[in-house]
Protein backbone atom coordinates (compact mmCIF):
# COMPACT_ATOMS: atom_id res chain seq x y z
CA UNK A 1 0.00 0.00 0.00
CA UNK A 2 3.05 2.20 0.08
CA UNK A 3 2.44 2.59 -3.44
CA UNK A 4 -0.95 4.48 -3.09
CA UNK A 5 0.58 6.46 -0.51
CA UNK A 6 3.47 7.73 -2.84
CA UNK A 7 1.05 8.18 -5.46
CA UNK A 8 -1.36 9.98 -3.73
CA UNK A 9 1.62 12.20 -2.37
CA UNK A 10 2.91 13.21 -6.06
CA UNK A 11 -0.36 13.88 -6.68
CA UNK A 12 -0.73 16.35 -3.89
CA UNK A 13 2.61 17.72 -3.82
CA UNK A 14 3.41 18.47 -7.60
CA UNK A 15 -0.73 18.75 -9.06
CA UNK A 16 -2.91 20.39 -6.55
CA UNK A 17 -0.48 22.40 -4.42
CA UNK A 18 2.52 22.47 -6.80
CA UNK A 19 5.19 22.26 -4.26
CA UNK A 20 8.99 21.67 -4.52
CA UNK A 21 8.57 19.14 -1.85
CA UNK A 22 6.55 16.29 -1.09
CA UNK A 23 3.91 16.86 1.80
CA UNK A 24 4.82 14.92 4.56
CA UNK A 25 2.30 11.74 5.35
CA UNK A 26 1.38 13.29 8.57
CA UNK A 27 0.76 16.98 7.10
CA UNK A 28 -2.90 18.41 7.60
CA UNK A 29 -3.57 18.78 4.09
CA UNK A 30 -7.40 20.57 5.79
CA UNK A 31 -4.94 23.01 7.17
CA UNK A 32 -5.14 26.75 5.78
CA UNK A 33 -3.02 26.96 2.83
CA UNK A 34 -3.45 23.38 1.70
CA UNK A 35 -6.38 21.29 0.23
CA UNK A 36 -8.94 23.59 -0.49
CA UNK A 37 -12.54 22.39 -1.54
CA UNK A 38 -11.91 22.55 -5.18
CA UNK A 39 -8.82 20.35 -4.68
CA UNK A 40 -10.73 17.93 -2.61
CA UNK A 41 -13.05 17.98 -5.95
CA UNK A 42 -9.82 17.47 -7.71
CA UNK A 43 -8.40 14.70 -5.36
CA UNK A 44 -11.36 13.12 -5.41
CA UNK A 45 -11.54 12.59 -9.31
CA UNK A 46 -8.26 11.50 -9.11
CA UNK A 47 -8.15 9.02 -6.13
CA UNK A 48 -11.32 7.53 -9.05
CA UNK A 49 -10.19 7.29 -12.26
CA UNK A 50 -6.93 6.04 -11.21
CA UNK A 51 -8.06 3.32 -9.01
CA UNK A 52 -11.55 2.51 -10.36
CA UNK A 53 -13.16 2.92 -7.29
CA UNK A 54 -16.50 5.24 -6.02
CA UNK A 55 -16.14 7.64 -3.10
CA UNK A 56 -19.40 8.10 -1.55
CA UNK A 57 -20.29 11.65 -0.80
CA UNK A 58 -21.26 10.51 3.10
CA UNK A 59 -17.10 9.50 2.91
CA UNK A 60 -16.06 13.07 2.35
CA UNK A 61 -15.10 13.79 6.04
CA UNK A 62 -12.03 15.22 7.60
CA UNK A 63 -11.42 11.82 9.49
CA UNK A 64 -10.97 10.21 5.81
CA UNK A 65 -8.96 12.93 4.33
CA UNK A 66 -7.40 14.69 6.78
CA UNK A 67 -3.85 13.26 6.27
CA UNK A 68 -2.32 11.46 3.18
CA UNK A 69 -0.89 8.39 5.37
CA UNK A 70 -5.24 8.48 6.99
CA UNK A 71 -6.35 8.85 2.76
CA UNK A 72 -4.33 5.86 2.03
CA UNK A 73 -5.36 3.86 5.11
CA UNK A 74 -8.82 4.58 3.99
CA UNK A 75 -8.85 3.55 0.62
CA UNK A 76 -7.09 0.35 1.15
CA UNK A 77 -10.02 -0.04 3.13
CA UNK A 78 -12.52 0.76 0.37
CA UNK A 79 -10.37 -1.02 -2.15
CA UNK A 80 -10.59 -4.17 -0.47
CA UNK A 81 -14.27 -4.04 0.20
Amino acid sequence: MMEVLSTLIEFISDDLLELDEPVEVDENLLAVDMVDSLGMLRLIAFIESTYSVKIPPQDFTIENFRTAEVLSDYLRRLIDG
